[in-house]
């Protein structure tokens, strides 16, 4: 290639002390080694000059700067051009499936993609690209790679775009901002890899679209920071991975979103935290699964959400705390399971929500204590299972709130403690299944209260003490089971309430109430075997009034200031110590 590049030499020799240099004398160097034989690399180093189109250019000449193309007669070409600026030229455009094609340390400045590629191997490297559409485009079976470069401004479209099946592209320290509408769209089945980018501050969009059936990206250490609507969209059957990625800072919308069937998004120490809206939602079937992520201080908000029938978020460790709204939620039939999750200090809303029929939540050893409403709130048909969980020091409201029928919580080896309201309220044909499970310390009322026609709970070895007013407070309509359960220092144990109220309790103990062990209301059933009732400092063991219903067997109502007052239950009371 000697020959053009002397004269390219002397092309700079005849141009010296000139601003720029028009673009057709370079055109013309690259067209004869394009024409010429054999697939020798051409390695030109423009020296930092400045190569511009006119006007009359853009309009009468090529359709773009560099046109390495299959209707070229000598064959597949090598070049590597670097150290120079193309200003305000047509664009390049290489589709030879075995040409290769190398930028380094250039500028280009396009009227229209800077860089199109189809089905051949390119490699930019320490570039700045801007263009007026797409500032880079791989598609066709492309092979790409950049490395160190700028992608940015482009004027009416994105970034980076890479599309159709076998394109593959690897992406490497480089910066995609401040573009029309998205940073990266990625689709078609094409594959890429990102490592240590950015692409920040869409104008219109996204920071990266991804979809399509056999699309998959994969992110390691990049950052979607402050785009326009959402910074990482998943959609339409697309796949993405993201490794120690930031995703932050989305102005209206969500940081990363996942919809439709098929598609599927993993995070791995990931960041979604102070987005507008979620930190991440997954809707319409999709899935996500994010191991140790964080996804807090949404503006108005979740941080997690699985929405809609099909749909499935699995977190594992992480954080997802301090959200404008509640920290998790599961609504529209969407399913959940979190293990090892912090969800405190929701500012307005709940630690997790639950609503509507086939939503459901499996929940392990998570946190979601110090919301301003409830830690756990289910209703409308809603259902968890939990495990090892804890919600404490609610800041206005329950410890867990089931309500409606059909909605249900079980609950293993959890603790609700020191919320102002009741530890648990179930109301409105809620069903709640307790195993293990306490409700302390509840600073205004009670450790469970159960209240409304079709509410049940069944409770067994548990710890319903300490609490301002009342151990477990059964509401009218309600039916309680307990076995093996605990009623110790507060000022009631056990209040049932009138009519239709129902409560079973085997082997279970009230110690130490302030007032009566057990309080019953006119119209109440109670059903009582094997228990204890000691210790009430001023009333009685057991207040039994007219028109209840009481059965007790083997019962132990001694050592308190008095035994049993109200109705006289003698026909009813077997074996009992007074």
């Amino acid at each position: 290639m000697e020959p053009i590049q002397e004269a390219y030499a002397q092309l700079c020799e005849s141009h010296k002390g000139e601003e720029a240099i028009p673009l057709g004398y370079l055109q013309e160097l690259l067209q004869k080694y394009l024409q010429s034989d054999g697939d020798e690399l051409l390695e030109l180093d423009l020296r930092g000059i400045r190569f511009f189109q006119s006007r009359e250019d853009i309009f009468a000449g090529p359709e773009s700067l560099l046109h390495i193309g299959t209707d070229s007669p000598s064959g597949p070409k090598k070049v590597h051009i670097k150290n120079g600026t193309f200003d305000k030229v047509k664009g390049i455009t290489v589709d030879d499936s075995a040409a290769t094609v190398e930028f380094s340390n250039m500028r280009l400045n396009t009227s229209g993609p800077v860089v199109e590629v189809s089905g051949s191997t390119v490699k930019l490297s320490k570039c700045w690209c801007s263009g007026r559409s797409a500032v880079f485009l791989a598609q066709g079976g492309a092979k790409v790679e950049l490395v160190s470069c700028v992608l940015e401004k482009s004027k009416d479209g994105k970034g980076l775009v890479v599309r159709g099946a076998g394109t593959v592209v690897s992406v490497q320290d480089c910066q995609i901002s401040d573009n029309k509408e998205r940073g990266i769209c990625v689709s078609g089945g094409a594959e890429v890899k990102l490592n240590a980018c950015r692409s920040n501050g869409s104008q219109l969009g996204e920071g990266m679209v991804v979809t399509d059936e056999g699309t998959k990206v994969e992110a390691q250490k990049c950052r979607f920071l402050d785009n326009k609507l959402v910074g990482v969209l998943v959609k339409a059957g697309g796949v993405v991975k993201l490794t120690e990625c930031k995703v932050n800072g989305s102005v209206t919308q969500e940081g990363m979103v996942v919809e439709d069937a098929g598609s599927h998004a993993e995070g791995v120490e990931c960041d979604f935290s102070g987005n507008k809206s979620s930190g991440v939602s997954v809707r319409n079937k999709a899935s996500a699964d994010l191991l140790n992520c964080t996804s807090k201080h949404s503006s108005t908000f979740f941080g997690l959400e699985a929405r809609d029938r099909g749909s499935k978020l699995v977190a594992e460790g992480g954080d997802t705390s301090g959200n404008e709204s509640s920290n998790v939620r599961v609504t529209k039939g969407g399913t959940a399971k979190l293990t090892g999750v912090i969800c405190n200090g929701s500012i307005k809303g709940n630690g997790l929500v639950i609503r509507d029929a086939d939503s459901t939540a499996e929940v392990e050893d998570c946190d979601f204590s110090g919301c301003l409403h409830a830690g756990i709130f289910i209703q409308n048909g809603g259902r968890a299972k939990m495990k090892g969980c804890k919600t404490t020091k609610s800041k206005d409201y329950q410890g867990a709130i089931v309500r409606d029928q059909a909605s249900m919580m079980e609950a293993t080896d959890c603790l609700f403690s020191e919320n102002p309201e009741s530890g648990i309220a179930v109301t409105e044909g809620g069903r709640v299944n307790l195993t293990q499970c306490k409700c302390l310390r509840s600073t205004d009322t009670h450790g469970l209260e159960a209240g409304g026609a079709g509410t049940i709970v069944d409770a067994t070895d548990c710890d319903f003490s300490e609490n301002k007013s009342v151990g477990m407070f059964i509401d009218t309509g309600a039916f309680v089971r307990v076995k093996g359960c605990r009623m110790e220092k507060q000022y009631q144990g056990i209040y049932v309430a009138g009519e239709g109220t129902n409560l079973q309790a085997e082997k279970c103990e009230v110690l130490g109430s302030q007032s009566t062990g057990i309080l019953l209301n006119e119209g109440a059933s109670v059903w009582l075997t094997e228990c204890v009732s000691k210790g009430s400092e001023e009333h009685v063991a057991l207040w039994v009034p007219e028109d209840s219903t009481i059965d007790a067997r083997d019962c132990d109502f001694s050592e308190n200031c008095y035994s049993i007052e109200g109705a006289d239950f003698a026909e009813t009371c077997y074996g009992c110590t007074f």
